[in-house]
């Protein structure tokens, strides 16, 4: 009798496997999931850098520090932010004398390529 009850209390080989696998695919879908969190989060990050670039460039042409001209593909001088890039874009507004200024930022090798976050309009800006 005492060989039948040691027998029915410990887990059988199968047991143990099927535990190990259930452990290991949640394990592996848990993986993913944090994959997929930290590059949703790389990707708020770089789209809140690039929004912030965008208004400060737009920013620099509406205060008068950065000429209102066309400009593609413009590296920033902060070395920090030596990836990203602008362009600026001129359109004749409605009024005489005023242009509409847009401006993108993006980062990798062009404005477009890559990640390309950043967008602002103003218009009223003097030429």
């Amino acid at each position: 009798m005492s060989a039948h009850r040691a027998r029915l209390t410990g887990f059988s080989l199968l047991e143990v496997i099927l535990a190990l696998a259930i452990l290991l695919g949640a394990l592996a879908v848990l993986g993913e999931v944090a994959r997929a969190t930290l590059r949703n989060a790389q990707i708020a990050r770089d789209q809140s850098r690039a929004q912030l670039l965008c208004e400060s460039k737009l920013a620099e042409i509406l205060a008068g520090i950065s000429p209102a001209e066309a400009v593609q593909d413009a590296l920033f001088e902060d070395e920090d932010d030596a990836d990203w890039r602008y362009s600026v874009d001129l359109q004749p507004a409605d009024f005489e004398g005023l242009v509409a200024v847009r401006v993108r930022v993006g980062v990798g090798v062009a404005v477009g390529v890559g990640v390309l976050v950043g967008v602002g309009v103003a218009v009223g800006v003097a030429v």
